[in-house]
């Protein structure tokens, strides 16, 4: 049914629990598990 599965992961204990479950569910349907990785940042490290 699902051919490619993506997850955002920012590091937090919800997403590593989306992480967990993502991977689970691409190896049950034999998809394509895409990670998406967001950064937190202050004004100050927002540079580049």
């Amino acid at each position: 049914m699902y051919r490619k599965i993506m997850v955002a992961y920012d590091g937090s204990a919800s997403s590593e629990l989306a992480l967990q479950q993502g991977a689970d569910l691409a190896a049950l349907m034999q998809a394509e598990l895409h990670l998406f990785g967001a950064i937190v940042s202050t004004g100050g490290m927002a540079i580049g």
